[in-house]
C-alpha cells in the first residue's frame, strides 16, 4: 500500500507491505504541499509510478520491490522531463511523454525510444495510442496506431478532462468526473473505428477477468457487460458513493458512502442481496486484496484516523 501522511509541518509518502509489516519512507517536505499525489500500480504490484504536480510540472518516481529504499526518478532512466508518464498493459514498459513525442522507456536499459506524437491523458492498448486532444473550441477523443505519425478523431466531447481507466481488459475506457461521463470504446470488425458507448459515470473499475465494468456516479452503480453490451443498475441510494470496487472473484461489490461501506451481488438480473460490512465516522476511500482476504479503509472512527483493516473471510 502506498500512503500519504500529512500533518500540521511535514507530508510522508511510505510504501507499507500489509503482510510483513516493512515500510518504506520515500518522501518527506518539511511544509505541507497542496499537490495530490497519485499511483499507477502494475499488474503484479512489484512496481508503483508515483506522480504529483509541481510548480514546474509533474514529478514521476518510480517504486521497485527488488529496490525497495531509494525510488527512481524518470527523468534519471528516461533522459527528460515527462509531462505524462503511465504502464504499458504488460506492466513492463513505461511510456513517457515530453514536448508533444511519445517515447516506450526501457526501464532495465535505460533507453527511451520515440514512438510518434503524443495527445493529453494517454493510454495504449492493441497496439494503438488513445488519448484526448484539447481544443480552443472543442476536445477531441483521439488515436493513432502505435508507430504512426498521425492522429484520426473519433469523437467530439463535451468539456472538462477525461482520464483513461488504466486496467487491462476489453475495449478502451474514458471517464470525466467534472462531467460525469463514462465513454467506453469497443473493438470493431475489419479495421473499423470503435464502437462507442456512452453512458453517465463519474469513475469505473474493470473486473478481474476485463470483461466487465463498475461504474458509479453520486447516486446510483452501474455493471456494464462489454462484450454483450448490457447495462445493468445494481443499486440506487440516497447518499453520494465515494468509491467502489469488485470482490476479485467477480461475484460482488463492494461500495462506500462518507460513513458506511456494503457489499451487494453481481450476479445478473434478479434480485441483489445487500450486506453491510462495516460504519464510519468519515470514510474516503478503500480497497481490496488480490485474494479477497482483507478490505482497508482510509477514515476516522470516532477520534481515530488512519488505515483500518477488515478480514472479509
Amino acid at each position: 500500500a502506498a500512503v500519504v501522511a500529512a500533518q500540521s509541518s511535514w507530508t510522508e509518502l511510505r510504501i507499507a507491505n500489509l503482510k510483513t509489516g516493512e515500510r518504506f519512507l520515500l518522501y518527506r517536505a518539511q511544509h505541507p504541499e497542496t499537490n495530490p499525489f497519485s499511483f499507477s500500480w502494475t499488474g503484479d504490484s512489484k512496481r508503483l509510478l508515483i506522480s504529483t504536480a509541481g510548480k514546474t510540472g509533474p514529478t514521476f518516481l518510480i517504486w521497485d520491490s527488488e529496490r525497495p529504499q531509494l525510488p527512481t526518478d524518470v527523468v534519471d532512466v528516461a533522459g527528460f522531463n515527462a509531462d505524462q508518464a503511465f504502464w504499458a498493459e504488460d506492466g513492463r514498459t513505461l511510456y513517457a511523454a515530453t514536448e508533444g513525442s511519445l517515447h516506450a522507456v526501457d526501464l532495465s536499459a535505460g533507453v527511451a525510444v520515440r514512438i510518434g506524437p503524443a495527445a493529453s491523458d494517454m493510454i495504449v492498448s492493441g497496439g494503438f495510442v488513445y488519448g484526448v486532444a484539447y481544443g480552443k473550441d472543442e476536445t477531441r477523443l483521439v488515436r493513432r496506431a502505435l508507430n504512426d505519425e498521425s492522429f484520426e478523431s473519433l469523437a467530439v466531447l463535451t468539456g472538462g478532462s477525461y482520464r483513461p481507466v488504466r486496467e487491462s481488459g476489453k475495449g478502451v475506457v474514458f471517464v470525466s468526473e467534472t462531467e460525469e461521463k463514462l465513454i467506453v470504446l469497443k473493438p470493431a470488425n475489419g479495421g473499423r473505428p470503435p464502437d462507442i458507448y456512452e453512458t453517465r459515470g463519474a469513475a469505473a473499475k474493470r473486473s478481474a477477468d476485463g470483461r466487465r465494468l463498475l461504474y458509479w456516479n453520486d447516486f446510483e452503480l452501474h455493471i456494464y457487460d462489454i462484450e454483450n453490451n448490457s447495462d445493468e443498475l445494481v443499486t440506487r441510494v440516497g447518499t453520494p458513493i465515494v468509491a467502489a470496487a469488485w470482490y476479485p472473484a467477480g461475484n460482488a461489490v463492494l461500495y462506500a458512502d462518507r460513513t458506511s461501506v456494503r457489499a451487494v451481488e453481481a450476479r445478473d438480473g434478479g434480485e441483489r442481496a445487500m450486506t453491510p460490512l462495516a460504519e464510519f465516522t468519515e470514510l474516503s476511500d478503500f480497497g481490496l486484496n488480490r485474494t479477497g482476504e482483507d478490505a482497508f479503509f482510509l477514515g476516522t472512527i470516532g477520534q481515530k484516523s488512519g488505515l483500518w483493516e477488515m478480514k472479509l473471510r
